[in-house]
């Protein structure tokens, strides 16, 4: 089985103690579909992915403070 990261913190500062961690969530093809961003245990952000045919078409990221959703739209070119 692969294993994949879950979930990711770091101490940013020794003397604040400043935490940021990241939680991920994969499909079973270990695509990445979700991450939440977490700074001194207050939620930040929440992210979600989204694919068609395998290939990422978009991001939506909700700033959990503010409540806005930024939607980024992702074009390619093949050649």
């Amino acid at each position: 089985s692969n294993q994949l990261l879950a979930e990711y913190i770091s101490n940013t500062r020794e003397t604040t103690r400043k935490e940021e961690k990241y939680s991920l969530i994969y499909d079973e093809n270990a695509t990445l579909l979700e991450m939440d961003e977490y700074k001194d245990g207050a939620h930040l952000s929440h992210i979600e992915y989204l694919y068609e045919n395998n290939i990422m078409q978009a991001i939506l990221e909700k700033n959990m403070q503010t409540k806005r959703i930024k939607i980024t739209k992702i074009k390619y070119s093949f050649y």
